[in-house]
């Protein structure tokens, strides 16, 4: 049976498929528009044990779980990752999906994991849309404190964004049309808190179908959006190259346990 390695250059608007043989010959070369119909033709004409490559990002989750089936092997790489591809100042798709049936071919990737079912996968972009809301919190926050430093007003602790605390920070801002700015700064980050309490609930709720959150759980110091992180980034293995930045992140996750 002929074995084919197959480099996918994977864009929103079209793809390029790249197959060679394993004597590095090249068997197919051909682009398609993307869609899942030309995904699936892409590879059912394909014989052999066919290996695919592509590299991570938006539409790889997707792809690769239409493309499986059909295909002995898909892999994910981070882009980061393939200097190869990265750094060539010849980039275009043909190159770029070569290059990546050639770096499977030789075996010299590093695979990034997704996780095999859907609903895991959407578990993980809940809990990332959470992360994602809760960093914009914090920057407003610090956006805020800065406006507020530039007029000469110094608030330490988390007192200017109580009710109260705010009204009386604000009026020390002699100008109205920046406290006007500030308020406005303000009304954002309300919108934001209310987001991420939404978006905490939707995560919680789709940690509900994962048992093993309630076992990360009974850990000492882990609370439930802990648990829910462990779950949704320790499940994907390429996110740590080492124990020491799987425990770094173990101990970052319990300091900011809810």
């Amino acid at each position: 049976m002929e074995t084919v390695y197959v480099g996918l250059d994977l864009g929103s608007s079209s793809f390029q498929q790249v197959g060679i043989k394993t004597d590095g010959s090249i068997k197919v070369n051909r682009s398609f528009t993307t869609s899942e119909a030309n995904l699936r033709g892409a590879f059912a004409d394909q014989q052999g044990e066919i290996h695919v490559h592509l590299e991570a990002g938006e539409l790889a989750p997707w792809a690769a779980s239409i493309i499986a089936p059909l295909v002995t092997r898909v892999v994910c790489s981070h882009p980061k990752d393939n200097a190869w591809i990265a750094k060539d100042a010849d980039k275009c798709d043909r190159v770029d999906a070569y290059k990546l049936a050639e770096l499977l071919r030789l075996n010299r990737f590093k695979e990034v994991h997704y996780a095999p079912d859907q609903p895991r996968r959407n578990f993980k972009q809940l809990v990332q849309h959470y992360d994602e809301l809760t960093g914009q919190q914090a920057r407003l926050k610090t956006k805020i404190k800065a406006r507020f430093r530039m007029q000469g007003v110094i608030v330490r602790g988390e007192r200017l964004f109580s009710s109260k605390g705010r009204q009386e920070v604000l009026a020390q801002v002699e100008a109205r049309d920046l406290r006007t700015a500030i308020k406005q700064l303000y009304e954002v980050l309300d919108q934001s808190v209310s987001a991420q309490e939404q978006a905490r609930l939707l995560m919680l709720r789709a940690a509900q179908a994962f048992p093993e959150i309630k076992i990360f759980r009974t850990a000492p110091g882990v609370g439930p959006i802990g648990a829910c992180r462990f779950s949704a980034y320790i499940h994907t293995p390429s996110r740590f190259s080492s124990k020491r930045k799987l425990w770094k992140y173990c101990r970052l996750s319990v300091s900011h346990r809810s």
